[in-house]
């Protein structure tokens, strides 16, 4: 059984451990997000942060190109 001393420890320093976001995908999606995670070698928390904050940036990007648009 893995404690929370154990579970804790594998969150990068600073990031916040006691306030998780549950996230939900579909059958399909879930199996995409495990074997990509696979792949890159990071656990299913990881990846999906990580993902997370790709797409935040993304989303970041084409908010300002859409404001920038509006402007011109």
């Amino acid at each position: 059984m893995t404690t929370t001393a154990n579970a804790s420890r594998y969150a990068p320093r600073g990031v916040q451990k006691d306030k998780p976001i549950p996230v939900r995908f579909y059958s399909a999606e879930r199996t995409r997000f495990m074997e990509e995670a696979a792949k890159d070698g990071r656990s299913a928390a990881a990846f999906t942060r990580l993902m997370a904050l790709k797409g935040f940036e993304q989303w970041e990007a084409e908010k300002k190109q859409a404001t920038q648009g509006t402007v011109n």
